[in-house]
């Protein structure tokens, strides 16, 4: 994956955090609008909370993200094909890892944060549990607006994002393009992306 394009998608989900007002105006959908907007409500309250360690401001960050994405949903797609002839193990190991790469790249990018404003353009439901809400980021450098859709999806009562597309770029489809090369180039090796993961990890920051 690019890195503008990792970056802008740490800032469209900041941003989606931080905009919980307008989703929550959007035509129908009331519950998703609501689902955002508490989401909303708790990372406006953390990134104001400077009294916090920086550790334990991560920590609690991480808590809502693997809380409000389909991480194991996202896992499985990204994986494709080779989900299926993954071991149960090799599953977990690579769910959690990513899951903590995701944290860790859109952590980094609150720092990058700088200004850009979101605004809701519209809403459509694309099936029985599925709500995209469409977007677009204002650029601070006067470039014009660049579009984001929000998939939200119902699930076990309540609701999960599901995937970010930005500029008509779905995030998933990008993360499984790169990663299923990494296996591929291992000879199927679902292991050897993991192990990538933590590599990356690392070099992040992360831990």
């Amino acid at each position: 994956m690019r890195d503008w394009f990792k970056t802008l998608a740490g800032i469209a989900l900041v941003l989606g955090f931080l905009a919980p007002a307008a989703v929550a105006q959007a035509p129908g959908g009331a519950a998703a609008g609501q689902f955002i907007s508490g989401l909303g409500s708790q990372v406006i309250h953390l990134i104001a909370d400077k009294q916090q360690p920086d550790a334990q401001r991560k920590a609690q960050f991480a808590s809502l993200v693997r809380n409000s994405f389909d991480v194991d949903g996202i896992a499985r797609f990204i994986l494709g094909s080779y989900w299926r002839t993954a071991s149960e193990q090799q599953r977990n190991d690579f769910t959690q890892t990513f899951a903590t790469y995701m944290i860790d790249v859109y952590w980094s990018d609150f720092n990058r944060y700088s200004g850009q404003q979101l605004k809701v353009t519209g809403q459509r439901s694309e099936s029985g549990n599925s709500t995209v809400v469409s977007t677009e980021i204002d650029q601070t450098n006067g470039a014009p607006p660049v579009n984001v859709d929000w998939r939200v999806i119902a699930a076990n009562g309540g609701y999960k994002i599901n995937d970010v597309s930005i500029a008509g770029v779905s995030e998933l489809i990008t993360y499984r393009d790169e990663f299923s090369n990494v296996i591929a180039q291992a000879g199927g090796n679902v292991d050897a992306l993991t192990a990538r993961l933590k590599q990356k990890i690392q070099q992040i920051g992360g831990s």
